[in-house]
């Protein structure tokens, strides 16, 4: 009786470390590494972009998770393979292109929006490791120093007027002083039909 116990207990044993070892395989095996990088600040309705480096085998599939006003979403999930990665649901403007030599995403934003992607963003496998998270940071233009598109036409449109009117006008000048002024042409029309009676007379 004590045998068949002990051999029972062995058995019950062997079972546990079995399913202990196969719940742990992520453990075991490690999630890959994830180092993310995200670039230059956003500015709303701009175009951006983050990098994120993968090292290792990837277990889980990389997510690339954005800040969404600390309401954390997913906006690509990618397979096994780390050759693809595609938005969940009805997530869209967000697209990422893979390295298939280095597995090196990119991760672009089509409008940045400052109340969903300003903030941290993680890029990683699983539960993550590595340097998986970054704050992605939003442009602040100062107002005093922004030159608007508008500003910009008015000044060379003016710029380029000053440009066409300064040897127009210098041109009209120098033509108007040329020509003889009316009165100038009648006085020299009266003196020449002087000279020409006087010489009449003369013969």
């Amino acid at each position: 009786m004590a045998s068949n116990w002990k051999l029972l207990t062995v058995s019950y044993a062997r079972k546990i470390i079995l399913l202990a070892l196969l719940l742990n395989i992520d453990v075991c095996l490690g999630f890959a590494s994830t180092t993310i990088n995200c670039m230059k600040s956003g500015q709303d309705g701009l175009s951006t972009w983050l990098i994120c480096t993968v090292n290792g085998t990837v277990v889980s599939g990389i997510r690339w998770i954005r800040p969404n006003g600390n309401n954390h979403l997913v906006v690509a999930q990618c397979n096994l393979a780390n050759d693809q990665c595609i938005p969940p649901g009805n997530i869209k403007g967000y697209n990422v292109l893979i390295d298939p030599s280095t597995g090196q995403h990119t991760l672009t934003i089509d409008s940045f929006n400052s109340s969903t992607d300003a903030g941290e963003w993680a890029c990683r496998d699983g539960t993550g490791s590595g340097q998986f998270t970054c704050i992605k940071t939003l442009t602040v233009l100062n107002p005093e120093s922004e030159v608007s598109e508008s500003t910009i036409i008015l000044i060379v449109a003016a710029v380029l007027l000053v440009i066409i009117a300064v040897p127009a006008i210098w041109f009209c000048n120098k033509r108007m002083k040329r020509q003889p002024k009316p009165e100038e042409e009648q006085t020299e029309n009266k003196t020449q039909e002087a000279e020409d009676e006087k010489g009449q007379h003369d013969k």
